[in-house]
């Protein structure tokens, strides 16, 4: 299933569009300020 558009709402959440027509909102900010790896520290 690929992703055909992604849309920032603000807050650290996005909007994901898949092609099938799917739409789900993610919320990254949980992800963001828990992980202590380097690649998402620098996110921040």
């Amino acid at each position: 299933m690929a992703l055909t558009k992604v849309t920032y709402l603000g807050d650290y959440k996005l909007e994901l569009i898949f092609e099938s027509g799917r739409k789900k909102i993610h919320d990254f900010k949980k992800i963001l300020f828990s992980s202590s790896h380097p690649s998402i520290t620098i996110l921040r």
